[in-house]
Order: C-alpha cells, then sequence, then structure tokens
C-alpha cells in the first residue's frame, strides 16, 4: 500500500510541476514581450525625437541661445543619441536577466502523512 500511495503522490507532484512549468514559461514570454516592447517603444520615441530636434525647425529657436545653451543642447542630443545605440544592447542584457529568473525551478517535496481510521468494531 505504501508503494502506491507514494507512486499517488508522485505523479500528482509531477502533475502539478508541469502546470507550474506551463504557467512560469506563459508569464515569463508575457514579460518577455512586454519588456521588449516598452524598450522598443523607447528607442522610437527617442528616434522621434532626435529628428524633430535635428530637423532644423528649430534653428530660429537655437539662434536665441547663449553659448552655455548651445553646448548644453548640443551634449543633450549627443546623449540621446548614446541612449539610442544602447538601447538594443539593453534589450538583448534585460532579456537574459529574465531569463535567468526563470531558469531555477526546483521540485521540493514536503513530509506527508496518511492514517487510515478504522472502527474497533470492525476489526
Amino acid at each position: 500500500m505504501r508503494s502506491a500511495l507514494e507512486q499517488a503522490l508522485a505523479a500528482r507532484a509531477e502533475e502539478v510541476h508541469d502546470q507550474r512549468e506551463r504557467r512560469l514559461d506563459t508569464k515569463r514570454g508575457r514579460e518577455a514581450d512586454r519588456l521588449r516592447s516598452t524598450l522598443t517603444d523607447l528607442k522610437e520615441s527617442i528616434r522621434r525625437r532626435l529628428d524633430d530636434l535635428e530637423s532644423g525647425d528649430n534653428s530660429f529657436q537655437l539662434a536665441l541661445f547663449d553659448h552655455e545653451e548651445s553646448e548644453r543642447f548640443q551634449a543633450d542630443i549627443a546623449a540621446l543619441r548614446r541612449r539610442l545605440d544602447e538601447i538594443d544592447d539593453d534589450i538583448d542584457t534585460e532579456i537574459n536577466n529574465l531569463m535567468a529568473r526563470y531558469k531555477v525551478r526546483d521540485i521540493h517535496w514536503f513530509p506527508v502523512a496518511v492514517e487510515i481510521v478504522v472502527p474497533l468494531g470492525e476489526i
């Protein structure tokens, strides 16, 4: 009887493990998609902003800047370009970090006791 009970417990543990694996895989996929989408949206937003800033439509406003403001503006443009160049690497890094968090999946068994109670009159 003990081996049948152990087999039943092992089968149930495997079933629960498989269900959790599927849920974790689904969750990991959704998180990766969301992360990739967010960073891609950021990249496109930065690209659009750089296009606007470098289009020349704001040259009149730039003419009003003093030397220090003009240098700060150029530094901001350079920082946006650097950030734009880094986003693809950031996407890869963040996806790898996410995958690593979902990599370790241990199975833990906890002690179980089964007690069979038989009324005294039926022994």
